[in-house]
Parts: structure tokens; C-alpha cells; sequence
């Protein structure tokens, strides 16, 4: 009995982290929608997650940083688009990050950043240049002030 309440707790804090902090869809449907509902803007990030080295970098040194995760929650709604190679997406997951990256990256750039309206115009695309969390916090925080004048 005690196993089995070691894994729950442990899986309790495998998954709290990701739903306490951000705002993250993968459905872009029901992104938008809360975006429109939640009046915030949509970062829509396309990342290959196994095999991209930047966009690991990405990953491990902003997005999953919880100071950015306490920004993005109070003034995003998140989109991650992934194309990894080795793990197996659904075949839903797999047609709504085709659409996504058809409407918003038909070249395949990875990471690509995207700041977008809840009415999917696009703000700004934001670069990636190895930022620390706060200067990509500056920039996503510059982007929106630019787009409101």
C-alpha cells in the first residue's frame, strides 16, 4: 500500500508542475478560444523536441523555467507545435501541428516563436537567440507594447 501511494504522489508531481504554472494548449481550437475568452495573446511555439538542439535549449532553459511559466500564465495562452522524430504523437496531435505549421510556419523553421491575436493576426515573431528568462520575458513584453500603439 505504501507503493502504490509513493506512485501516486509521484505522479502527482511529475504532472503539477506543467498544469499549476501555464496555460498550455495543444487542441489550437480551444487555445484560441480561451485566448478570445481570457483576452491574451498566443505564443505558439513549433519545436522538434528530440532532435533540435535549440529547441531543447529552448525548453530546458525558458519555457520550463517557472519564472516564465508564472508569466506566461497571468499573459499568455501557450501553443506548442511539436514534430519530434522518436516520440509517438496522436494522430489528432499530429494533424493539428501540421495545420498549425501549414497556416504559420510552411517553410519548417525550428524553434519558431510566434506572438498571435486571439483572431490568430500575428504580433510579432519573436527570435530565439539564447536568451536568458527574463530578456525573453523583456521581449515578448516589448512585442505586445509595440503592437498596442
Amino acid at each position: 500500500m505504501k507503493f502504490f501511494r509513493y506512485v501516486i504522489f509521484g505522479i502527482f508531481f511529475i504532472i503539477y508542475p506543467r498544469i499549476s504554472f501555464s496555460q498550455e494548449y495543444n487542441n489550437p481550437d480551444q487555445a484560441f478560444l480561451v485566448a478570445l475568452q481570457s483576452k491574451k495573446p498566443v505564443l505558439l511555439i513549433f519545436s522538434g523536441s528530440d532532435w533540435c538542439l535549440p529547441c531543447e535549449k529552448l525548453n530546458r532553459e525558458i519555457i520550463s523555467d517557472s519564472a516564465f511559466k508564472n508569466f506566461a500564465s497571468q499573459n499568455l495562452v501557450l501553443i506548442e507545435a511539436d514534430f519530434p522524430q522518436k516520440i509517438k504523437l496522436s494522430k489528432e496531435q499530429i494533424l493539428w501541428n501540421e495545420r498549425l505549421a501549414e497556416e504559420f510556419n510552411p517553410d519548417g523553421i525550428f524553434p519558431y516563436l510566434l506572438l498571435l491575436k486571439a483572431d490568430k493576426s500575428i504580433i510579432s515573431s519573436l527570435d530565439y537567440v539564447h536568451y536568458d528568462t527574463a530578456h525573453f520575458i523583456e521581449e515578448i513584453k516589448n512585442a505586445l507594447t509595440s503592437s498596442a500603439k
